[in-house]
């Protein structure tokens, strides 16, 4: 399936790397042969395939919904069921990363190299399908419910070049069936991500899942596959109700931009934070922006790491920093960054907006921890605002006291998938 939209013409700035397919053929789909992910060094690279996938879209949701104006929309509007597919992305995200850890993987996030720069060339996907950081106006929502596409009845499974993302984890599904229980590492749920770990908890369609078994990874599969897609026999019938698909959330939003268009804001599209002047305020804010997502990102990854059993102490105090750190930190600087100018996008009207660009901890502080690196940046912030700095920033210094520091963050390599 090719996508095209006319904003699609940018070139990915990144190309996330992908799993060499597996070579024993197993079917032919209307006359095009298909692969088996048929081993489990080939199901762990799919998986963390996914994971930059349902990565990709937070960054692509959460743009669109920090464009647009506050209260623009009466009652229910876009602002709130975007927020939910980000909601439920993020618990996406811990799914594959669950299904992965309990295989013997390493779900990777900020570790994994090359860091998604957008626009970005959506993972795996058959076309030349590229995510775009643009205002939630007719035509990105255009994109987004292209995302997530429903897959048409009776589709076959597809682990690479897949047309919709259905087809892609039902590979994953039919791999986790074939391979049996016997893959399953069971000391993995230790390092999972469950219960009180801090994360979205889901809703009717399904929640957070401890995968132990090849039933449990498909609950976890199914579960992001309904919510996503849904089916071509659903339907959005009710507006009021954000438990139907994320796909008929936003064909909802779109038949409501045709006759109440609402505002966006009209921030720097696809923006760098290199490209503003080093010595300004706002390129402070930006890199502050780029640090705390990366943090964030840092922290889940981190917890995959840390035993529920040995460590106790350490896992609570990291998992504490997902939905405070992203609803009270990210959120914050995020709606800054919308209302400011800058020198640099003066002559196309952009205001600024928040980059979810790469801060590399060990290149800017090498041993120094992450959260104390922060905290600099967030000194810096204060200085370039000597006449007083925002009441939405104003509050981040006591914010960040609450947290606990993770440990210093590994140099970056690029990931090479196994053989």
């Amino acid at each position: 399936m090719e996508v095209h939209f006319p904003r699609q013409d940018t070139v990915p700035r990144t190309v996330i790397s992908l799993p060499t397919p597996s070579k024993r053929i197993i079917r032919s789909v209307d006359g095009v042969f298909v692969h088996a992910i048929d081993t489990v060094e080939d199901l762990r690279a799919h998986l963390q395939t996914a994971i930059a996938l349902e990565w990709g879209t937070i960054p692509l949701y959460l743009f669109g919904r920090y464009s647009l104006v506050p209260g623009d929309y009466p009652g229910l509007g876009p602002a709130r069921l975007i927020h939910s597919v980000v909601q439920e992305e993020m618990l996406h995200l811990v799914l594959a990363g669950n299904m992965l850890k309990a295989i013997g993987g390493t779900p990777l996030l900020y570790s994994a190299q090359p860091f998604p720069i957008f626009p970005v060339k959506m993972p795996g996907h058959s076309g030349n399908f590229i995510l775009p950081l643009y205002p939630a106006d007719y035509e990105q929502l255009q994109i987004y419910a292209a995302v997530e596409k429903p897959a048409d009845s009776g589709a076959p499974p597809q682990p690479d070049n897949y047309d919709t993302i259905g087809q892609f984890y039902g590979a994953i599904i039919e791999s986790f069936r074939q391979l049996g229980n016997g893959i399953f590492d069971k000391s993995s749920v230790d390092y999972q991500i469950f219960g009180p770990d801090g994360v979205y908890a889901g809703n009717e369609t399904g929640g957070l899942t401890l995968v132990t078994d090849v039933n449990s990874a498909v609950d976890a599969a199914t579960i992001i596959v309904e919510q996503g897609e849904g089916n071509k026999q659903t339907d959005f019938d009710d507006p009021s109700d954000t438990d139907v698909a994320h796909y008929f959330r936003f064909q909802a939003i779109i038949q409501q931009s045709l006759t109440n268009p609402g505002k966006t804001i009209n921030v720097w599209p696809n923006p760098l934070t290199e490209e503003l002047p080093s010595a300004s305020p706002e390129y402070a804010v930006s890199r502050l922006f780029d640090a705390c997502y990366c943090f964030l990102l840092l922290a889940i990854e981190g917890t995959y790491a840390i035993s529920k059993k040995t460590d106790p102490a350490k896992r609570a105090a990291t998992t504490a920093i997902y939905v405070e750190f992203m609803t009270n930190v990210v959120r914050r600087i995020a709606v800054f960054l919308v209302q400011q100018d800058s020198p640099a996008l003066d002559q196309k009207g952009y205001k600024c907006a928040p980059a979810f660009n790469l801060y590399d901890f060990y290149k800017e502080g090498g041993q120094t921890p992450p959260l104390a690196q922060i905290k600099n940046l967030l000194q810096v912030v204060y200085s370039r605002y000597p006449a007083g700095v925002s009441p939405l920033l104003a509050p981040l210094q006591e914010i960040l006291e609450s947290f606990q520091d993770l440990d210093p963050a590994p140099k970056l390599v690029p990931y090479v998938f196994p053989a």
